[in-house]
């Protein structure tokens, strides 16, 4: 029995994750180089790899990638922290948006 949902999604699904990683390690040490276009090469695999990571949580938090939700979030975490989110973990990440939400719902119809 596969951990995945979609067993045909496994490939691309952990090419995505380990393509996300490999963006984030290797952008990350040209950003760091004082010349120019240093920077510039790192800049893109660098903010690639956020987008794919974001896309990731995204998928994570609705669970559609694993049967288990414990697997779920343990790669959604680390890819949080890649897309950037990487000072709350998953919950306070969904209730802060669901509060949000409920907030613009509040002043857009009781207002």
């Amino acid at each position: 029995m596969h951990s995945m949902r979609q067993p045909e999604g496994v490939a691309p699904d952990s090419l995505a994750a380990v393509y996300a990683v490999t963006a984030q390690i290797t952008g990350a040490f040209p950003i760091t180089r004082e010349q120019a276009a240093a920077m510039s090469a790192g800049i893109l695999p660098t903010a690639h790899s956020m987008v794919i990571g974001a896309y990731l949580v995204h998928e994570c938090a609705h669970t559609p990638l694993f049967r288990a939700r414990a697997l779920s979030r343990w790669v959604g975490e680390p890819m949080a922290w890649i897309a950037g989110a990487s000072a709350a973990k998953g919950e306070k990440i969904v209730a802060a948006i669901c509060s949000r939400m409920a907030e613009a719902l509040q002043e857009e119809f009781f207002a």
